[in-house]
Protein backbone atom coordinates (compact mmCIF):
# COMPACT_ATOMS: atom_id res chain seq x y z
CA UNK A 1 0.00 0.00 0.00
CA UNK A 2 1.46 3.40 -1.10
CA UNK A 3 1.65 6.05 1.03
CA UNK A 4 0.25 9.34 0.04
CA UNK A 5 1.70 12.73 0.19
CA UNK A 6 0.24 14.14 3.41
CA UNK A 7 1.64 10.65 5.06
CA UNK A 8 4.96 11.40 3.81
CA UNK A 9 5.12 14.57 5.20
CA UNK A 10 3.37 14.20 8.62
CA UNK A 11 5.92 10.89 9.03
CA UNK A 12 9.26 13.36 8.11
CA UNK A 13 7.88 16.25 10.46
CA UNK A 14 7.26 13.32 13.55
CA UNK A 15 10.87 12.55 12.53
CA UNK A 16 12.19 15.96 12.58
CA UNK A 17 10.56 16.82 15.95
CA UNK A 18 12.25 13.66 17.29
CA UNK A 19 15.80 14.60 16.21
CA UNK A 20 15.12 18.18 18.11
CA UNK A 21 13.80 16.97 20.98
CA UNK A 22 16.89 14.51 21.65
CA UNK A 23 18.98 17.36 21.26
CA UNK A 24 16.83 19.60 23.19
CA UNK A 25 17.57 16.80 25.92
CA UNK A 26 21.43 16.76 25.37
CA UNK A 27 21.92 20.19 25.82
CA UNK A 28 19.70 20.03 28.90
CA UNK A 29 21.73 17.28 30.30
CA UNK A 30 24.93 19.27 29.24
CA UNK A 31 23.76 22.56 31.01
CA UNK A 32 23.12 20.97 33.73
CA UNK A 33 26.40 19.33 34.20
CA UNK A 34 27.95 22.74 34.00
CA UNK A 35 25.76 23.97 36.61
CA UNK A 36 26.67 21.21 39.35
CA UNK A 37 30.65 21.97 38.11
CA UNK A 38 30.22 25.66 39.04
CA UNK A 39 28.28 25.49 42.08
CA UNK A 40 29.25 22.11 43.48
CA UNK A 41 32.59 21.03 41.62
CA UNK A 42 31.01 17.52 40.94
CA UNK A 43 28.35 16.43 37.59
CA UNK A 44 25.70 14.28 37.39
CA UNK A 45 26.32 10.99 38.39
CA UNK A 46 28.28 10.70 41.62
CA UNK A 47 26.34 9.68 43.90
CA UNK A 48 26.20 10.93 47.47
CA UNK A 49 29.28 13.21 46.84
CA UNK A 50 27.45 16.32 48.53
CA UNK A 51 27.42 14.36 51.84
CA UNK A 52 31.06 13.35 51.32
CA UNK A 53 33.36 15.96 49.84
CA UNK A 54 31.76 19.42 49.72
CA UNK A 55 31.77 21.82 51.71
CA UNK A 56 28.60 23.09 54.17
CA UNK A 57 28.93 26.96 52.92
CA UNK A 58 29.46 25.97 49.08
CA UNK A 59 26.12 24.31 49.65
CA UNK A 60 24.47 27.03 51.23
CA UNK A 61 25.70 29.63 48.71
CA UNK A 62 25.41 27.55 45.93
CA UNK A 63 21.50 26.94 47.02
CA UNK A 64 20.64 30.29 48.08
CA UNK A 65 22.01 31.74 44.63
CA UNK A 66 19.73 29.72 42.62
CA UNK A 67 16.78 30.87 44.29
CA UNK A 68 17.27 34.07 44.09
CA UNK A 69 18.10 33.88 40.34
CA UNK A 70 14.74 31.27 39.37
CA UNK A 71 13.15 33.94 41.75
CA UNK A 72 14.39 37.13 39.22
CA UNK A 73 13.74 35.10 35.98
CA UNK A 74 10.47 33.54 36.64
CA UNK A 75 9.34 36.76 38.18
CA UNK A 76 9.82 38.58 35.05
CA UNK A 77 8.89 35.76 32.37
CA UNK A 78 5.24 36.14 34.40
CA UNK A 79 4.85 39.82 34.22
CA UNK A 80 3.18 40.39 31.44
CA UNK A 81 1.99 36.91 30.37
CA UNK A 82 1.53 33.42 32.18
CA UNK A 83 3.80 30.48 31.52
CA UNK A 84 1.61 27.96 29.30
CA UNK A 85 2.00 23.92 30.93
CA UNK A 86 2.31 21.20 28.32
CA UNK A 87 -1.92 20.61 29.07
CA UNK A 88 -2.24 24.51 28.62
CA UNK A 89 -0.72 24.09 25.14
CA UNK A 90 -2.39 20.99 24.49
CA UNK A 91 -5.51 23.76 24.50
CA UNK A 92 -4.18 26.17 22.83
CA UNK A 93 -3.80 24.37 19.83
CA UNK A 94 -7.29 23.46 19.83
CA UNK A 95 -7.70 27.16 19.29
CA UNK A 96 -5.17 27.35 16.58
CA UNK A 97 -2.47 29.44 19.26
CA UNK A 98 0.47 28.53 20.68
CA UNK A 99 2.90 29.94 23.34
CA UNK A 100 5.80 32.52 23.45
CA UNK A 101 8.82 30.54 22.50
CA UNK A 102 11.27 32.78 23.97
CA UNK A 103 9.27 33.08 26.76
CA UNK A 104 8.88 29.17 27.51
CA UNK A 105 13.06 28.29 26.29
CA UNK A 106 13.89 30.75 29.22
CA UNK A 107 11.35 29.08 31.68
CA UNK A 108 12.91 25.56 30.68
CA UNK A 109 16.40 26.76 31.45
CA UNK A 110 15.48 28.09 34.65
CA UNK A 111 14.40 24.94 35.95
CA UNK A 112 17.38 23.54 35.03
CA UNK A 113 19.33 26.31 37.11
CA UNK A 114 17.24 25.91 40.23
CA UNK A 115 18.28 21.76 39.68
CA UNK A 116 21.29 22.09 38.90
CA UNK A 117 22.30 24.41 41.80
CA UNK A 118 20.32 22.17 44.46
CA UNK A 119 16.94 22.41 44.09
CA UNK A 120 14.48 20.22 45.48
CA UNK A 121 12.75 19.53 42.32
CA UNK A 122 12.66 17.52 39.11
CA UNK A 123 14.10 17.97 36.31
CA UNK A 124 12.13 16.15 33.62
CA UNK A 125 9.83 18.84 33.44
CA UNK A 126 12.28 20.99 31.34
CA UNK A 127 12.78 18.78 28.22
CA UNK A 128 9.07 17.19 28.12
CA UNK A 129 7.92 21.21 27.82
CA UNK A 130 10.42 22.24 25.08
CA UNK A 131 10.01 19.00 23.33
CA UNK A 132 6.13 20.13 23.38
CA UNK A 133 7.37 23.26 22.34
CA UNK A 134 9.22 22.92 19.87
CA UNK A 135 6.25 19.96 17.94
CA UNK A 136 3.34 23.30 18.59
CA UNK A 137 5.39 25.86 17.07
CA UNK A 138 6.30 23.34 13.86
CA UNK A 139 2.98 22.02 13.42
CA UNK A 140 1.62 25.22 14.05
CA UNK A 141 3.10 26.75 10.79
CA UNK A 142 3.13 23.80 8.45
CA UNK A 143 -1.23 24.33 9.92
CA UNK A 144 -1.72 20.79 10.47
CA UNK A 145 -5.20 19.71 11.79
CA UNK A 146 -6.07 20.16 15.63
CA UNK A 147 -6.22 16.57 16.01
CA UNK A 148 -2.84 15.92 14.73
CA UNK A 149 -1.28 19.04 16.52
CA UNK A 150 -2.62 17.94 20.23
CA UNK A 151 -1.04 14.07 19.17
CA UNK A 152 2.56 15.77 17.41
CA UNK A 153 2.50 17.71 20.98
CA UNK A 154 1.61 15.32 23.23
CA UNK A 155 4.04 12.93 21.41
CA UNK A 156 7.38 15.35 21.66
CA UNK A 157 6.32 15.50 25.48
CA UNK A 158 6.95 11.77 25.92
CA UNK A 159 9.77 11.93 24.01
CA UNK A 160 11.08 14.51 26.20
CA UNK A 161 10.65 12.26 28.90
CA UNK A 162 12.06 9.20 26.73
CA UNK A 163 15.10 11.22 25.65
CA UNK A 164 16.36 12.21 29.07
CA UNK A 165 15.79 9.69 31.45
CA UNK A 166 16.55 7.11 27.82
CA UNK A 167 13.23 4.97 28.66
CA UNK A 168 11.61 4.66 25.78
CA UNK A 169 9.02 1.52 26.76
CA UNK A 170 7.51 3.67 30.08
CA UNK A 171 7.52 7.21 27.95
CA UNK A 172 5.44 4.79 25.52
CA UNK A 173 2.83 4.10 28.27
CA UNK A 174 3.03 7.77 29.34
CA UNK A 175 1.60 8.96 25.69
CA UNK A 176 -1.31 7.46 27.26
CA UNK A 177 -1.58 7.57 30.71
CA UNK A 178 0.28 10.75 31.19
CA UNK A 179 -0.27 13.14 28.21
CA UNK A 180 -4.03 11.44 27.40
CA UNK A 181 -3.20 10.80 23.99
CA UNK A 182 -5.85 9.17 21.83
CA UNK A 183 -5.92 5.50 21.78
CA UNK A 184 -5.76 4.59 18.34
CA UNK A 185 -3.04 3.49 15.82
CA UNK A 186 -2.42 6.96 14.48
CA UNK A 187 -1.04 7.83 17.96
CA UNK A 188 0.55 4.56 18.50
CA UNK A 189 2.49 4.62 15.10
CA UNK A 190 3.66 8.57 15.32
CA UNK A 191 3.98 8.14 18.92
CA UNK A 192 6.71 5.00 19.17
CA UNK A 193 8.36 6.35 15.92
CA UNK A 194 9.15 10.16 17.73
CA UNK A 195 9.93 8.47 21.21
CA UNK A 196 12.72 5.91 19.47
CA UNK A 197 13.94 8.88 16.87
CA UNK A 198 14.57 11.16 19.79
CA UNK A 199 15.80 8.31 22.44
CA UNK A 200 18.40 7.27 19.74
CA UNK A 201 19.41 11.18 18.79
CA UNK A 202 19.85 11.83 22.76
CA UNK A 203 22.15 8.75 22.89
CA UNK A 204 24.91 10.94 21.36
CA UNK A 205 25.48 12.70 24.12
CA UNK A 206 23.54 10.25 27.09
CA UNK A 207 24.30 6.65 27.92
CA UNK A 208 21.84 4.55 27.86
CA UNK A 209 22.29 3.08 31.28
CA UNK A 210 20.53 2.55 34.97
CA UNK A 211 20.31 5.73 36.69
CA UNK A 212 21.07 3.93 40.39
CA UNK A 213 23.29 1.29 41.13
CA UNK A 214 21.11 -1.04 42.96
CA UNK A 215 20.73 -5.24 43.18
CA UNK A 216 18.22 -7.25 41.09
CA UNK A 217 14.83 -8.04 42.54
CA UNK A 218 14.60 -11.94 43.15
CA UNK A 219 11.51 -14.23 43.35
CA UNK A 220 11.68 -14.99 47.04
CA UNK A 221 9.05 -15.55 49.30
CA UNK A 222 10.11 -12.39 51.45
CA UNK A 223 10.03 -10.56 48.21
CA UNK A 224 6.49 -11.20 47.26
CA UNK A 225 5.63 -10.58 50.63
CA UNK A 226 7.12 -6.96 50.38
CA UNK A 227 5.24 -6.31 47.27
CA UNK A 228 2.01 -7.48 48.84
CA UNK A 229 2.18 -5.26 51.95
CA UNK A 230 3.53 -2.02 49.66
CA UNK A 231 0.49 -2.32 47.16
CA UNK A 232 -1.63 -2.50 50.00
CA UNK A 233 0.38 0.54 52.60
CA UNK A 234 1.65 3.15 49.95
CA UNK A 235 -1.44 3.86 48.09
CA UNK A 236 -2.98 6.54 50.53
CA UNK A 237 0.70 7.99 50.99
CA UNK A 238 0.89 8.41 47.33
CA UNK A 239 -2.51 9.93 46.71
CA UNK A 240 -1.74 12.55 50.08
CA UNK A 241 1.45 13.73 47.68
CA UNK A 242 -0.37 13.76 44.70
CA UNK A 243 -3.05 16.11 46.03
CA UNK A 244 -0.84 18.05 47.93
CA UNK A 245 1.37 19.15 44.91
CA UNK A 246 -1.74 19.69 42.83
CA UNK A 247 -2.49 22.19 45.51
CA UNK A 248 0.84 24.02 45.73
CA UNK A 249 0.79 24.31 42.47
CA UNK A 250 -2.36 25.81 42.08
CA UNK A 251 -1.36 28.48 45.09
CA UNK A 252 1.94 28.85 43.64
CA UNK A 253 3.21 32.14 43.87
CA UNK A 254 3.59 34.04 41.02
CA UNK A 255 3.57 37.74 41.56
CA UNK A 256 6.05 40.17 43.02
CA UNK A 257 6.45 38.18 46.03
CA UNK A 258 8.29 35.05 44.37
CA UNK A 259 11.24 37.26 44.66
CA UNK A 260 11.11 36.73 48.24
CA UNK A 261 9.55 33.80 48.90
CA UNK A 262 11.21 31.69 46.48
CA UNK A 263 14.56 32.79 47.73
CA UNK A 264 13.50 32.20 51.42
CA UNK A 265 12.47 28.72 50.61
CA UNK A 266 15.80 27.74 49.03
CA UNK A 267 17.52 29.51 51.92
CA UNK A 268 15.38 26.77 54.42
CA UNK A 269 16.84 24.44 51.64
CA UNK A 270 20.26 25.03 52.01
CA UNK A 271 19.98 24.97 56.08
CA UNK A 272 18.30 21.41 56.05
CA UNK A 273 21.39 20.27 53.82
CA UNK A 274 23.73 20.63 56.57
CA UNK A 275 22.02 17.93 58.44
CA UNK A 276 20.60 16.04 55.25
CA UNK A 277 22.47 17.04 52.20
CA UNK A 278 20.98 13.89 50.26
CA UNK A 279 17.91 16.47 49.76
CA UNK A 280 19.86 18.82 47.13
CA UNK A 281 18.84 18.04 43.70
CA UNK A 282 16.11 16.45 42.27
CA UNK A 283 16.28 13.36 44.53
CA UNK A 284 18.68 11.31 42.85
CA UNK A 285 21.18 10.94 45.69
CA UNK A 286 17.97 10.32 48.10
CA UNK A 287 17.03 7.33 46.06
CA UNK A 288 21.14 6.07 46.08
CA UNK A 289 21.28 6.51 49.80
CA UNK A 290 18.17 4.91 49.97
CA UNK A 291 18.94 2.20 48.37
CA UNK A 292 22.68 1.44 50.08
CA UNK A 293 20.52 1.48 53.17
CA UNK A 294 19.45 3.98 55.98
CA UNK A 295 18.63 3.95 59.80
CA UNK A 296 15.29 3.88 59.93
CA UNK A 297 15.30 7.59 62.31
CA UNK A 298 17.47 9.54 59.56
CA UNK A 299 15.29 7.62 56.71
CA UNK A 300 11.74 8.96 58.45
CA UNK A 301 13.50 12.41 58.64
CA UNK A 302 14.75 12.37 55.69
CA UNK A 303 11.51 11.23 53.86
CA UNK A 304 9.67 14.51 55.79
CA UNK A 305 11.97 16.72 55.20
CA UNK A 306 12.44 16.17 51.57
CA UNK A 307 8.86 15.84 50.75
CA UNK A 308 8.13 19.05 52.99
CA UNK A 309 10.98 21.30 51.03
CA UNK A 310 9.20 19.93 47.67
CA UNK A 311 5.78 21.36 48.67
CA UNK A 312 7.21 24.07 50.14
CA UNK A 313 9.07 24.96 46.65
CA UNK A 314 6.66 24.87 44.47
CA UNK A 315 4.25 26.89 46.54
CA UNK A 316 6.81 29.78 46.99
CA UNK A 317 7.36 29.58 43.18
CA UNK A 318 9.37 27.05 41.97
CA UNK A 319 8.40 25.50 38.05
CA UNK A 320 9.54 21.55 38.23
CA UNK A 321 9.19 17.79 38.21
CA UNK A 322 7.66 15.68 40.97
CA UNK A 323 8.90 12.18 39.30
CA UNK A 324 12.21 11.92 40.61
CA UNK A 325 11.01 13.60 44.12
CA UNK A 326 8.69 10.68 44.09
CA UNK A 327 10.76 8.00 43.66
CA UNK A 328 12.95 9.16 46.15
CA UNK A 329 10.02 9.33 48.55
CA UNK A 330 8.60 5.53 47.65
CA UNK A 331 12.71 4.42 48.21
CA UNK A 332 12.14 5.91 51.59
CA UNK A 333 9.00 4.38 52.27
CA UNK A 334 9.61 1.35 51.17
CA UNK A 335 13.29 1.20 53.32
CA UNK A 336 11.28 2.09 56.20
CA UNK A 337 8.45 -0.50 55.85
CA UNK A 338 11.40 -3.23 54.71
CA UNK A 339 13.25 -2.27 58.32
CA UNK A 340 9.79 -2.97 60.07
CA UNK A 341 9.68 -6.63 58.96
CA UNK A 342 13.03 -7.29 59.13
CA UNK A 343 13.20 -8.60 62.59
CA UNK A 344 10.73 -11.02 61.27
CA UNK A 345 12.28 -12.04 57.74
CA UNK A 346 16.49 -11.56 58.60
CA UNK A 347 16.64 -12.69 54.88
CA UNK A 348 14.63 -10.28 53.34
CA UNK A 349 16.67 -7.52 51.11
CA UNK A 350 15.94 -3.99 52.30
CA UNK A 351 17.01 -2.81 48.97
CA UNK A 352 14.83 -4.50 47.18
CA UNK A 353 11.73 -2.82 49.71
CA UNK A 354 13.59 0.33 48.33
CA UNK A 355 13.24 -0.28 44.80
CA UNK A 356 9.54 -1.81 44.80
CA UNK A 357 8.43 1.22 47.32
CA UNK A 358 9.79 3.60 44.85
CA UNK A 359 7.66 2.36 41.73
CA UNK A 360 4.51 1.77 43.76
CA UNK A 361 4.55 5.33 44.90
CA UNK A 362 5.33 6.72 41.98
CA UNK A 363 2.57 4.82 40.32
CA UNK A 364 0.24 6.60 42.37
CA UNK A 365 1.43 10.26 42.83
CA UNK A 366 1.53 10.28 39.34
CA UNK A 367 -1.29 7.91 38.36
CA UNK A 368 0.70 6.26 35.78
CA UNK A 369 1.11 2.31 36.84
CA UNK A 370 2.26 1.15 33.70
CA UNK A 371 4.66 4.05 33.01
CA UNK A 372 5.86 3.97 37.06
CA UNK A 373 6.71 -0.51 36.31
CA UNK A 374 8.79 0.51 33.40
CA UNK A 375 10.79 3.69 34.98
CA UNK A 376 11.73 1.29 37.86
CA UNK A 377 12.83 -0.93 35.55
CA UNK A 378 14.81 0.75 33.34
CA UNK A 379 16.30 3.22 36.80
CA UNK A 380 17.60 0.33 38.85
CA UNK A 381 18.46 -2.16 36.36
CA UNK A 382 15.73 -4.91 36.23
CA UNK A 383 14.67 -6.86 33.56
CA UNK A 384 11.35 -8.42 32.05
CA UNK A 385 11.99 -11.24 34.65
CA UNK A 386 12.61 -9.89 37.32
CA UNK A 387 9.45 -7.04 37.29
CA UNK A 388 6.53 -9.59 38.63
CA UNK A 389 7.09 -8.29 42.08
CA UNK A 390 6.33 -4.64 40.98
CA UNK A 391 3.63 -5.51 38.80
CA UNK A 392 2.32 -7.10 41.81
CA UNK A 393 2.88 -4.07 44.28
CA UNK A 394 1.81 -1.40 41.46
CA UNK A 395 -1.05 -3.63 40.44
CA UNK A 396 -2.78 -3.32 44.29
CA UNK A 397 -2.05 -0.04 44.61
CA UNK A 398 -3.72 0.62 41.26
CA UNK A 399 -6.76 -1.29 42.76
CA UNK A 400 -6.59 0.21 46.24
CA UNK A 401 -6.34 3.76 45.05
CA UNK A 402 -9.58 3.06 42.31
CA UNK A 403 -11.18 2.20 45.74
CA UNK A 404 -10.07 5.22 47.79
CA UNK A 405 -11.33 7.58 44.83
CA UNK A 406 -14.69 5.99 44.74
CA UNK A 407 -15.67 6.48 48.63
CA UNK A 408 -14.28 9.93 48.16
CA UNK A 409 -16.83 10.23 44.78
CA UNK A 410 -19.60 8.99 46.63
CA UNK A 411 -18.82 11.15 49.52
Amino acid sequence: MSLKRDDIFLLGLTILIGVLTGLIAIGLHDLLKIIQKLAYGYVDGQFLVLSRSVPIWRRVVSVSLGGLLAALAWYLLQKKQPLVSIKGQLKQATLGKRPSFFQHLTHALTQILLVGMGGPVGKEVAPRELGALISGQLTSRFQLSTEKRELMIASAAAAGLSAVYQTPIASFFFLFEGMKAKKNWSSVQLGVLMILVATYTARLGIAPKPTYQVTQLTNSSSTWLLALVLGLCLPPFGLIFRNLVQKMEQERIKKVSILWWLPLSMILVAFASIFFPEILGNGRDTVQAAFLGLSWPYALSLLIVKGSLVLLALKAGAYGGTLTPGFAMGSLMGLLIGLLFFSWLPNLSLAEASIIGAGTFLSVSMATPLTAIFLTMTFTGQTFLTLPPVFLSVGLAYVITKIINNKKIRR
